[in-house]
């Protein structure tokens, strides 16, 4: 183990994912998960993406896989159309529980044996029914530590090392995406990941043991926060400080307006309750005297 200061320099390292290189990860990943951050040498306040309506929620484990695990996963942009949804309440779920039944509990992605990764890599054959971008995330939430979630975008960004486009560059994605989460390739995503859970472990339930979130998650979430808002720090430092200002003027108009409703509801109260003391009636008779 590094000592403090190595740790320190490991925390703050970049990451090298598929052929470029995503500049201070580890506060793209904090600003996801709503904890504090800093960009450009400025601190932010947490701030609400998706990690708390997907990660949030409690995943399958306690309660068999349904309905709430494709709604969680709607909110990472992959919509669930009548077709999708009617995919899963009539055998979906069964589906994936089957396919998910021999892959082990506990086993990482960067450790995953060659036959454990031909085994997520048949992920994307289970079904033409519905997009692989849905699929995987709910199958995420089966094997959170071991499955990857899939994006076109990240596929993209591997296309030069799978060999492949789209869904069907799959089966060499999870392998691609394997070894960047390797201690060899990329050693500071354990320690990032370590820290996050430190911070978050009280808030969040998970279905065994498991430190959440898990490495594999961390890196969908680092290279989708880079596609946001810049993967190097030329073009970060000035889009996180202009999204800044305009979620805080957001959150000034949202207060504004909740006064203004508060102020609202103040006198529609006042004004039930003087008509009910027959504050409009001088000689004191009201509506309900017979």
């Amino acid at each position: 183990m590094p000592d403090a200061g190595g740790q320190a320099d490991l925390l703050s390292r970049d990451w090298q994912v598929g052929l470029t290189t995503i500049y201070d990860p580890r506060n793209l990943v904090r600003q996801y998960c709503g904890l504090p951050f800093k960009v450009g040498g400025r601190d932010y306040e947490p701030e609400t993406w998706a990690f708390a309506y997907f990660d949030r929620v409690e995943f399958p484990g306690h309660r068999a896989l349904g309905p709430v695990d494709v709604l969680a996963s709607s909110t990472l942009s992959a919509t669930a159309r009548f077709e999708h949804l009617e995919f899963f309440v009539d055998h979906g779920f069964e589906l994936l529980v089957e396919w998910a039944r021999d892959l082990p509990t506990g086993l990482r992605l960067a450790d995953a044996p060659e036959e454990v990764l031909a085994k997520v890599g048949e992920l994307n054959e289970l079904t033409d029914e519905v997009p692989l971008s849905l699929l995987s995330k709910v199958a995420f939430r089966l094997r959170p530590e071991l499955i990857p979630i899939y994006e076109a975008t990240t596929a993209s960004l591997y296309r030069k090392r799978t060999g492949g486009r789209g869904e069907a560059s799959w089966p060499n994605l999870v392998r691609e995406m394997a070894v960047d989460l390797s201690q060899e390739k990329n050693p500071a995503i354990d320690l990032v990941q370590r820290e996050i859970f430190f911070e978050l472990e009280p808030t969040l339930r998970m279905p065994y043991p498991i430190s959440y979130p898990t490495s594999v998650r961390l890196l969908d979430i680092a290279l989708f926060m880079a596609g946001t808002f810049g993967f190097h720090e030329e073009d970060r430092v000035e889009r996180i400080r202009r999204h800044a200002t305009e979620r805080d003027e957001v959150r000034r108009r949202r207060l504004e307006a909740n006064l203004v409703r508060k102020q609202r509801l103040a006198e529609s109260y006042k004004d039930a309750w003087d008509f009910s003391l027959g504050s409009d009636d001088p000689g004191g008779s009201t509506a309900f005297e017979g």
